[in-house]
């Protein structure tokens, strides 16, 4: 696959975590990062979209332990709807490239690695992280639930 596009309706509650201080994500001491979408495989290749305060996270497994993200600069209100759109596109020769959309407008373009999916069967989790038994993607990927709203999601290769 040469890219890949994610589309969705999305209505945030809170950005505050309505769960109980000393349920065991808190206990991490992690801020509330409640995963959006996820994909990947058993081999911990994949992607993971978040929250984090009131921004959009786009999270690249690359196998084991290795993983890199980009944080986009938007301000996002709770209680209202947006439209979003995440673009990742591979590039042979110059760095892949990441596109942001909300509400229709290019919000921000960033350069992070494209996963390599080609490897084993492709899972995917809508409102929460992919997660394999014993994976290191256990570690690495945000586990809080989202509360909100989420509509039609599309995932769109080429």
């Amino acid at each position: 696959e040469k890219s890949y596009t994610v589309v969705f309706w999305m209505r945030v509650e809170s950005f505050e975590s309505p769960l109980p201080k000393a349920s065991a994500g808190r206990q991490r001491g992690f801020q509330y990062c409640p995963c959006i979408i996820s994909f990947g495989t058993e081999e911990n290749y994949g992607v993971d979209v978040y929250l984090h305060q009131r921004c959009i996270v786009l999270m690249t497994r690359q196998g084991g332990s290795k993983r890199e993200q980009e944080k986009f600069p938007v301000a996002l209100d709770p209680q209202r709807w947006y439209f979003i759109c995440v673009s990742h596109q591979y590039n042979y020769i110059t760095k892949d490239e990441i596109r942001l959309f909300v509400d229709g407008n290019e919000v921000c373009k960033k350069y992070l690695s494209y996963p390599k999916l080609t490897r084993g069967e492709i899972s995917g989790a809508v409102g929460g992280p992919v997660l394999f038994p014993g994976s290191q993607a256990a570690k690495a990927v945000p586990v809080d639930p989202f509360f909100g709203q989420l509509g039609k999601v599309m995932l769109m290769a080429e």
